[in-house]
Order: C-alpha cells, then structure tokens, then sequence
C-alpha cells in the first residue's frame, strides 16, 4: 500500500514545486541564506530518541550544514519540560519524545515520523529558504533569552549552556561564521578540557572547548586563543563608613589629659568660696 504524506509535509511539497523561481532568486552567488533553525526535543535514557539521535547528530548534521539544531533533553533537564509545553501551547505540538520541530506548522513525533516524513519536510524547507518561518531562522532567535537548558548545534560546533543569559550576539556570530576559534579568540575565552557530547545512545566527540561567559564551545578543528583574557582586577572593597583613624601629637595627648585632670566640681566650690570671702573683706 502506498504511503500517505502528512498534510504539512504535502503543503510544502506543493510550495516548493510552484515557486522553484523564487527559491533560486533569493539566494545570490555567495551570499548564503538565513540559517534555518528547528527544534528537538529528546531523552538521555530514551530508547526511541536512541535510534534518531545518532542520525540526528551525526548524519543530518553533515548533511545540512547550515541548519542550526535547538535540542532540549527533558529527562536529565527536567527544566526544558516547560519548553515543549510552551511549545504544545503555542504551536499545538504534541508532548513527547523524540519530538522534531521544524517550523511552527509542521512538527514529527516519533522515529519513524522523524526519519520518514520528518526528513522530507526538513529537506523542502533547506533547500527552499523562502518557505521557511522568519521565526524559525537564526536572525530572529536569540539564543541567549531561549528558555530551559538547550544544546545548540550546528555542523562541527556546539553551544551547551552552564546558567541563564548570555551575548546573543556572540552566540549568533559563533553559529553563523565557519570559523569558529577565530570568533572565540576575538572575543575572549576561558580554556576547557574538550570532551565529547553525550546523546541518547552515544556521544559525539570534539576536541576543542571554551568557555565564553555563560555558555561552553565545543567544536573540532583549530584551537582558540584564550591568552588575550583580560585577568580580573582584584577587589578594592568598599569604602569604609568612618574617616580613617588620625594621628594625634604627643603635645595634644598631655594637654587634654591635663584639662582632663582638673575636676570641675572641686573647681566650681573654690570659685564660690573665693567669691564669698571678696564680697565680705572687699578690702
């Protein structure tokens, strides 16, 4: 029996065949479209997510090497929970996992959606950036507001953050340029031990890592320069409420001691008395 194709995969299908003029006319000798950006939602432990995230991760990414991956693992991070049902709420995405997202009318629950249709619909849409939704394009994300703890992922290079903010700007040239260790040079890095990525039903290696404010790297190819950091200045802590202590001379010590020595109780009856004896032998 003949498969039958999902109604938004046959949509865009059906644009990409009606307007190939388009697609070719919006993209000019080495000028590279905008990079196409989906999401996916998967598990660590997942037996499912097993069989599509070594495609996804390895083949696909190779094969698409302009498309910028947004992954939220919900099992290890509970947190990115939140995204899908944001997702579910604001797209009608269903909930579950492996959960593939490629624009906001056409998403792919399940390997065999995901490698069958999930596929196709991922190939119209590269290959036609015309089709796609502004929203699901790297000029319009900004990957350091994203909600959760996502992993992003593009060719040789990965994004993993380690707390909440960022440069989106910076996260935005390290995903739009091939060259990755110049753009982490330039902007100042901190060294890390590189390690490889864990994925459900693997890892993927990379032998070059750093660490740029609240996100860490992890690409292959060459090393960045992270000799040019700026070393943190130490702390002159804060000024302290009272003036600093002063210096007293000796002289002023032995003078208020002396004033200080006279009892003025004893001084005020010897005035009175000497008063007394004035006022009565005048002469």
């Amino acid at each position: 029996m003949p498969r039958r194709l999902s109604v938004p995969l046959l949509a865009l299908l059906l644009a990409a065949l009606v307007c190939p003029a388009a697609a070719a006319a919006g993209t000019g000798e080495g000028e590279a479209p905008d990079a196409m950006v989906v999401f996916y939602f998967t598990g660590i432990s997942c037996t499912h997510c097993a069989q599509i995230d070594p495609v996804l991760f390895g083949e696909w990414r190779k094969a698409f090497p302009d498309l910028v991956i947004v992954e939220y693992e919900i099992q290890a991070h509970p947190e990115n929970a939140y995204v899908q049902n944001v997702f579910a709420d604001r797209y009608g995405t269903p909930r579950g996992s492996p959960l593939l997202v490629v624009s906001p009318y056409a998403s792919f629950l399940g390997e065999a959606a995901i490698l069958g249709d999930g596929y196709a619909a991922l190939r119209a849409l590269y290959d036609a950036p015309e089709l796609r939704s502004p929203s699901f394009t790297l000029a319009h994300i900004d990957m350091a507001a994203l909600y959760g703890s996502p992993t992003v992922w593009r060719n040789d290079t990965v994004l993993a953050r380690t707390e909440t903010g960022g440069d989106g700007l910076l996260l935005r040239r390290l995903l739009a340029q091939p060259d990755t260790a110049a753009v982490i040079s330039r902007a100042g890095c901190i060294p890390v031990p590189p390690a490889a990525v864990p994925i459900a039903g693997g890892t993927v290696p990379f032998d070059q890592a750093a660490g740029i404010g609240s996100w860490i790297v992890r690409w292959n190819g060459t090393p960045a320069d992270c000799s040019g950091i700026v070393p943190s200045q130490p702390d002159p802590g804060l000024p302290s409420p009272l003036p600093a202590p002063e210096v007293v001379p000796l002289a002023t010590i032995v003078t208020l001691a002396a004033v200080d020595a006279i009892n003025p109780c004893a001084l005020a009856v010897l005035v009175v008395i000497l008063t007394a004896v004035v006022a009565r032998y005048p002469d």
